[in-house]
């Protein structure tokens, strides 16, 4: 399992909301995308699980601190 960080900024598109810019909280110009990849025969239980456990008990971070969300349409999640 590979997580990217890609720093993004926006521009016209498919999707152009530039006229949407510094007018909400969420519509910013530079912005991060996050994304992660597979590249074994994982899944999506198995990766959570392991995810988890390594932010646990690898990095220590307090359980209070985090948050986890699911899209409710992925049927797999």
């Amino acid at each position: 399992m590979v997580t990217t960080v890609q720093k993004c900024v926006r521009a016209g598109g498919k999707h152009n909301d530039l006229d949407q810019v510094g007018f909400t909280p969420r519509h910013h110009t530079f912005f991060e995308m996050l994304g992660n990849f597979s590249f074994g025969a994982y899944s999506k239980r198995e990766i959570i699980h392991m995810a988890w456990k390594f932010v646990r008990q690898e990095l220590n971070m307090p359980e209070d601190r985090l948050r986890v969300t699911v899209l409710e349409t992925d049927n797999e999640a």
